[in-house]
């Protein structure tokens, strides 16, 4: 990753993250205009703290978590960042690699192929000198099925106290619900 700048420090007193913040804004604003030319893509990179979140990283440079998760191929919002070095593009978009390799990547792949339109293929140099291709598809996020994959979001039923609990009564049979009665209920006993 030499060819990539390097951030030193998440404030405006490091040039390079006000340069980063500046180019962000620029294509958000051509992303909003149509037939606005974009900036060309640039990627840097910053060397992350333990404590360092995706969200963390979000919000210093205004892009979506999106974003930054699926650059530095992070599998969902519990994974943490780790030592190692992190890229940051100038602009907002989805990363999608040629090659998944985790359920959430072939999810994105997926839905590239079917969906998204208007990617461009790049071709990003790892810490270890390896080569890898991503589809970059300008202003794109997680699908929402992506999003809660992603997030780990799962759905469950509210737990029950009886089977009975989750039957639906007429209002003339007894309550026999989980919790206290309401005012103007009738008494569990009636």
């Amino acid at each position: 990753m030499p060819n990539h700048p390097e951030i030193k420090e998440l404030s405006p007193r490091d040039p390079l993250f006000r340069q980063l913040t500046e180019d962000i804004e620029l294509a958000r604003m051509a992303l909003s205009q149509t037939g606005r030319q974009r900036p060309a893509l640039v990627l840097y990179r910053y060397q992350p703290r333990s404590t360092d979140s995706v969200f963390g990283f979000s919000s210093h440079f205004s892009l979506p978590y999106d974003t930054v998760a699926s650059l530095n191929r992070v599998e969902s919002s519990v994974t943490e960042m780790g030592t190692g070095t992190i890229l940051v593009p100038n602009q907002p978009g989805l990363f999608v690699p040629e090659t998944p390799r985790s359920e959430l990547e072939r999810m994105m792949a997926g839905v590239s192929e079917a969906q998204r339109v208007g990617g461009e293929r790049v071709l990003i140099a790892g810490e270890d000198d390896s080569i890898e291709a991503f589809w970059f598809f300008p202003g794109e996020l997680f699908t929402s099925i992506e999003r809660s994959f992603f997030l780990r979001i799962v759905f469950r039923y509210p737990p029950c106290r009886r089977p009975d609990d989750l039957v639906l009564r007429h209002p003339a049979q007894s309550y026999h619900g989980p919790g206290p009665l309401s005012r103007g209920s009738r008494s569990r006993g009636s």
